[in-house]
């Protein structure tokens, strides 16, 4: 029996979310969990690489023929309510093992 070759890949993203400030991103972390079906872990975090902040880092396992539809699912995230918090910015990290 022959077993299919997966083209899934482990990616890893950091995120900055629209809010002015970013003591409490949890919403965006619960929308990128909730919108986004790959993620396997998602946490607020406090990082700054090269001089740019990000709050929320996540893990996912992604189509690696699909990276580009995936970063396109990342800006289409946002919270609820009427005043909705979206993604400013992303950077995604791919194992091109």
């Amino acid at each position: 029996m022959q077993s299919q070759k997966s083209d899934l890949t482990s990616a890893f993203v950091l995120l900055k979310c629209s809010k002015r400030t970013h003591n409490d991103c949890r919403q965006i972390r619960d929308a990128l969990i909730d919108q986004i079906g790959n993620i396997q872990e998602a946490y607020t975090t406090d990082a700054e690489i090269n001089n740019e902040k990000w709050c929320v880092a996540a893990t996912a396992l992604i189509d690696a023929q699909d990276a580009n539809k995936f970063k396109k699912s990342l800006w289409k995230v946002k919270t609820g309510g009427s005043k909705p918090i979206t993604v400013d910015n992303f950077e995604l990290l791919v194992n091109n093992q």
